[in-house]
């Protein structure tokens, strides 16, 4: 079996985490990825190098000097790809344009990933991952966690050690370039990408996000009910609030009444297998050490060890997209620059076969950007998607196809007793708190189907028929028993790309484990680490929730992009642990003498005093910069430029506090130092500049108004991401949907049996 980016080669200018990670989901994928790492290697010392940059050739070239240079533009031209997250102009300076390469190489694609977008009026801004976080409220107090020391200080930010931003923007820009590669296959062009990490985070923000008539209804965080077991250990259970949920529960405590003495009857190890076992969602609270080393990680592959040249046997996110038919393969990494040799031959190789380099060198009629007109309709046209997914994760992966051109069909259950309200399958904002419906399904057409009922086989039938992607979260072994499990459609469909999401991922003893958010959070670290010494908690946003939905429109993407190249389907399988390993990946490194010092705890303020947030005069802002000298270049703070490290914090807090932020930012941005003020959701979602660039939308909602909502991240120069229609109430749309599979003459008769609904699901079930 060939993986599915077998034959594409990438030209990784990444540093950091964002270009990396994006070029390390493509090479995980098959794709044959050559680092550019600068004279003397990468900007970011790190262990987790041995993870952000595996699988990779790797050579060090030196931008600013010609025959490097001239040996970058070589590269440039062997390639379907390049990535690059410099901010906006510095490879226009460099001599490496986008637009002039691109114009020169019509099948090139050309992935930014700034901090700022290019016409942002922040383009210039050093952007650290802090400073990215703190323009997108990532750092903005959640008040269920306010401790006593606290005091007055409610406002006070809260750091978390993830890269949220970077992580974002690579699941984006990886989807993008599948997406255009799609887009290439249907008519031989390439095109530009640009994915900035601001832009990127208004997916994170999501549901926060959501607003009707300026209420924002959404917590912060998520997975703050933890228990203490009899072994001291914690564990994460969801809820008894709905019959399904209590009848679980019951089954594996006794009663259907959690009490914290209760949970000190049993471990947390003893109440996690016994609640799941009777099918409720719980999670043990486990340590990022504790994951590397779980069973079910690793047998899944979750986990796996690479030989590092460097750190030797090491313990690393393993593969994180499963492909029934075109697995990829992980490598270790190679050292910087070397593969010099081997390059610089293959280069040479290359450039001597007309055949190889035809596909970039020649220019028709036929090829030309100049004379393709822009695929307005994205690289997705014509695929019919039929979404079963419930909750967040998979709706939202469903979303994101619609961006992409996909039609696709939205199908819930017409009795939703299984969830709670604030989880629902299909989110109407009849209940307080939760609007996520119109988002998370915006674009698609919306069916009631009750999957139980006898009469509901025929429409499925025929709905398959004509399917090109079936998309399900069901509990293990539920596809099935409905009869559409993988082993069964591809008897009579053998081209349908099968896309499954589970919390724990098939194979291994967790896989009939359900979870939500945050059992992913507690199984692989992440409460842990936000909870530092305290007692766990969950991070802030839904980061696994729709980090998952971007990954399942990429692993949809590479099932897609194989099947036009070989005309087979197969089974795309992920999981919301894998996301949780993702954002966790600088930290779940684990080798002989490895050490972990990253920030842990509500209390921590940044990774030092060149990257923290401080309080000014009036409010509070995240300081980003490589060196104390950049302090030398501001008036107010030159003299600590040789101050003592360990006093260097103090020593600005003080400072920082005898002026407003506005004061600040602009003499900070000056002297190369990234600033920016910590901003509030609400004030960022009726901000001009964000309305205007779509990443802020307003929708006219049947039955409820005017709907404030995140829009699209990713800005592709030819495919253009869409903003789906607003969506109708759950089911309005099986009248049309019957006619097209022809049976609309059935309606009566369907809606009659329960089958089909057209009414709004009841919640008083939960």
């Amino acid at each position: 079996m060939t993986a599915a980016l077998s034959g594409i080669r990438i030209i990784d200018f990444g540093q950091y985490i964002a270009g990396p990670l994006a070029a390390v989901m493509l090479a995980d994928n098959g794709a044959e990825v050559i680092h550019v790492d600068p004279p003397g290697g990468p900007r970011w010392r790190h262990p987790a190098d041995a993870f952000y940059n595996r699988g990779k050739q790797r050579i060090c070239l030196n931008l600013k000097d010609a025959a490097d240079r001239s040996t970058a533009t070589r590269l440039i031209e062997s390639a379907d790809a390049v990535i690059e997250n410099f901010r906006p102009g510095v490879m226009e300076r460099l001599g490496l344009s986008a637009a002039e390469l691109c114009a020169r190489l019509p099948r090139l694609i050309y992935c930014s990933i700034p901090g700022f977008a290019s016409d942002d009026p922040r383009r210039g801004v050093p952007a650290w991952e802090g400073v990215v976080g703190a323009a997108t409220d990532t750092y903005a107090r959640v008040g269920q966690i306010t401790t006593p020391a606290d005091g007055d200080d409610a406002a006070r930010p809260v750091y978390t050690a993830l890269p949220l931003a970077s992580n974002f923007a690579a699941f984006h820009a990886a989807t993008a370039i599948v997406m255009a590669l799609i887009a290439r296959e249907r008519d031989g062009v390439g095109q530009r990408i640009e994915v900035p990490m601001f832009d990127a985070m208004f997916e994170l923000i999501g549901a926060n996000g959501i607003s009707v008539d300026g209420d924002y209804r959404m917590a912060r965080s998520r997975g703050t009910s933890t228990y203490v077991c009899a072994d001291g250990r914690r564990i994460l259970f969801n809820s008894t609030s709905t019959p399904r949920f209590k009848r679980w529960f019951a089954a594996a405590a006794g009663t259907d009444t959690p009490t914290p003495e209760l949970f000190l009857t049993r471990t947390a190890e003893q109440w996690e297998k016994g609640i799941n076992t009777a099918g409720g969602p719980t999670a043990m609270v486990r340590t990022a050490s504790e994951w590397l080393a779980n069973e079910h990680a690793r047998t899944r592959g979750t986990i796996a060890r690479l030989d590092d040249p460097e750190l030797g046997p090491t313990w690393m996110p393993g593969v994180l997209i499963h492909l029934s038919d075109s697995p990829g393969v992980i490598q270790p990494r190679h050292l910087p620059d070397a593969d010099r040799a081997a390059v610089t031959a293959q280069l040479a190789t290359l450039e001597g076969s007309a055949k190889a380099f035809r596909k970039t060198q020649e220019i028709d009629e036929h090829t030309s950007p100049s004379t393709v007109p822009v695929m307005s309709n994205g690289p997705l046209a014509g695929i019919r998607v039929l979404d079963l997914t419930q909750v967040v994760a998979g709706p939202c992966t469903g979303r994101i196809l619609v961006e992409y051109g996909a039609d696709v069909i939205k199908i819930n259950d017409p009795h939703p007793e299984s969830l709670t309200a604030a989880v629902s399958l299909s989110g109407r904002p009849t209940d307080p708190g939760n609007q996520q419906h119109e988002h998370l399904n915006r674009g698609k057409q919306t069916l009631l189907l009750d999957l139980h009922a006898p009469e509901a086989r025929e429409v499925m039938d025929r709905l398959l028929e004509r399917t090109d992607v079936l998309m399900q979260n069901f509990a293990f072994g539920q596809a099935q028993r409905y009869g559409i499990s993988y082993e069964q459609l591809r008897q009579r469909r053998p081209e349908i790309v099968y896309f499954s999401l589970s919390a724990y991922g098939y194979g291994g003893p967790m896989q009939a484990y359900r979870g939500f958010e945050g059992n992913a959070q507690a199984a692989v670290g992440l409460m842990d680490r936000f909870g530092g010494d305290g007692p766990p908690l969950g991070q802030p946003y839904l980061l696994d929730d729709y980090g998952t939905g971007i990954r399942g429109a990429f692993a949809i993407g590479l099932g897609v992009y194989h099947r036009l190249k070989t005309g087979r389907g197969q089974h795309v399988n992920i999981s919301l642990v894998e996301t949780a390993t993702t954002h966790s990946a600088a930290f779940l490194i684990e080798y002989e003498g490895a050490t972990h010092t990253e920030p842990r705890g509500i209390q921590a303020r940044g990774t030092g005093p060149l990257q923290r947030l401080y309080r000014a005069s009036d409010a509070w802002l995240f300081v980003g910069s490589d060196s104390t000298d950049r302090l030398r270049n501001v008036a107010e703070l030159s003299d600590l430029a040789d101050v003592d490290p360990a006093a260097l914090e103090s020593a600005l807090e003080s400072r920082f506090a005898t002026h407003t932020t506005a004061d600040w930012t602009p003499r900070l941005l000056a002297a190369g130092i990234g600033a920016h003020r910590v901003e509030r959701v609400e004030e960022l979602m009726q901000d001009a500049w964000v309305r205007a660039h779509g990443l802020s939308l307003v929708q006219s909602i049947e039955g409820l108004g005017d709907m404030t909502m995140p829009g699209v991240a990713a800005r592709m120069s030819r495919t253009p991401l869409r903003v789906g229609a607003a969506v109708r109430p759950p089911g309005a749309d099986a009248p049309q949907i019957l006619e097209a599979i022809g049976l609309v003459d059935r309606l009566d008769d369907l809606l009659a049996s329960g089958a089909i609904s057209m009414t709004e699901p009841s919640r008083s079930a939960g």
